[in-house]
């Protein structure tokens, strides 16, 4: 979570950097519904082209190209697209609002309610959501540093 250069200037990247949506998204909504159904952080998954149901190639990775057979683990940390979205596929739609909401990312209420997604652009440092996001990391030993 942190970098390996912080002498004299301390860096805690969970929550002092500022993330996509899908930097939060991937670790809440795909990665522990999926180690609390059946995956391992040593499961296997192929990071190879994917295409949507319009049978285009979608996502695309941050970095360009593929990797082949990645860990759920290296897939976390390295956060893969493809390898989320795949996981995701496997785990379901359903279950990960499920897993959502009980993060309090999704609103019970009104599902259409985008309002920490839109929100988090202007992210605030501080943010309940954050906190819980460098909770999880810790608790599921994701920090490789």
């Amino acid at each position: 979570m942190s970098g390996r250069e912080t002498t004299g200037h301390p860096l805690n990247r969970a929550y002092r950097v500022p993330r996509q949506p899908g930097s939060i998204m991937k670790p809440l909504g795909v990665y522990t519904p999926a180690l609390d159904n059946g995956f391992t952080a040593a499961t296997g998954i192929d990071d190879s082209p994917h295409y949507n149901d319009k049978g285009e190639l979608w996502p695309k990775n941050w970095y360009n190209g593929y990797r082949g057979l990645q860990t759920l683990r290296t897939s976390l940390v390295q956060s893969i697209n493809v390898n989320a979205v795949k996981v995701l596929e496997k785990v379901g739609i359903e279950k990960s609002k499920e897993y959502l909401k009980k993060f309090g990312i999704i609103n019970e209420e009104n599902e259409l309610d985008d309002t920490y997604v839109s929100r988090s652009e202007n992210v605030d440092y501080n943010d309940e959501k954050l906190i819980k996001y460098g909770s999880w990391c810790h608790d599921k030993r994701c920090n490789n540093s």
